[in-house]
């Protein structure tokens, strides 16, 4: 009987070491033949925004993708697209490790990936101001104390606080107040969830923040509040841009 111990050690560890997710006939690699593959992800995410994973784009394997909270994504046939994945409204139980493994029509693993994900509160805008006012490196646009503040659904979600002889609008995509997150400005009018519209008139001229600054969205005791800190704004009047900020609290 001894002549049978090796041989029969021998087949279980060469299959115990076969990393296999499905059923088939053929024979799995090695697990330390299985090739790593990198996955991109948003991290970190602003809690309630979506998460975002991508990794190798493939038609010739099926894609099995996990991560933390009981998110398991398992495609038992070829898809186009399995490769981009996305948690909607993130939570902090959302954080943690994410995972795929692309799978042969065997069910063996040839490829695995991982990548950590963290999701964070808003972020407070890092500069400090009285609500409802801005300040200003260049006298005559900014640096006032707005006195009437709108917070109102059109084609755009448009925030606007008005100072004698000066307004500063805010449009957002959608019909409800903003998300806490960072939006990027983008002229007058955004096309994405991710992006706000932002200037200052002061009659007859428009000043508008300059394309991929930052705009911050936070929420206090149900009162969302909109800040910036330090943006450049163009000028039409001279090749001076100021740098302003802001700071607007619904009423």
């Amino acid at each position: 009987m001894k002549q049978y111990i090796l041989p029969l050690i021998a087949i279980i560890a060469f299959f115990s070491s076969c990393e296999k997710n499905g059923t088939g006939g053929s024979d799995c690699i090695p697990a330390s033949a299985v090739q790593q593959v990198t996955i991109t992800s948003n991290s970190p995410v602003v809690e309630g925004w979506p998460i975002y994973l991508s990794t190798t784009a493939t038609m010739g394997n099926m894609f099995h993708w996990s991560g933390p909270n009981g998110w398991d994504i398992n495609y038992n046939y070829f898809s186009s697209d399995a490769n981009s994945q996305q948690r909607l409204n993130a939570s902090f139980a959302d954080s943690g490790l994410y995972k795929v493994e692309l799978r042969n029509s065997d069910g063996c693993v040839e490829y695995k990936g991982s990548v950590n994900v963290k999701v964070i509160p808003a972020p407070q805008a890092p500069c400090t101001l009285a609500n409802n006012t801005s300040t200003t490196t260049l006298i005559g646009v900014g640096g006032s104390t707005y006195t009437n503040i709108y917070f109102q659904s059109s084609t755009y979600y448009t925030v606007q606080a008005v100072a004698p002889g000066e307004s500063i609008t805010f449009y957002f995509t959608g019909n409800v107040p903003p998300k806490p997150g960072i939006y990027k400005t983008a002229g007058y009018g955004p096309t994405k969830e991710t992006e706000v519209g932002c200037w200052i008139s002061k009659f007859p001229y428009d000043f508008i923040n300059e394309v991929g600054q930052d705009v911050y969205v936070t929420k206090v005791s149900g009162k969302t509040i909109v800040s910036f800190c330090n943006c450049t704004f163009t000028n039409p009047i001279s090749a001076t841009k100021p740098k302003i900020s802001a700071k607007i609290v619904q009423p």
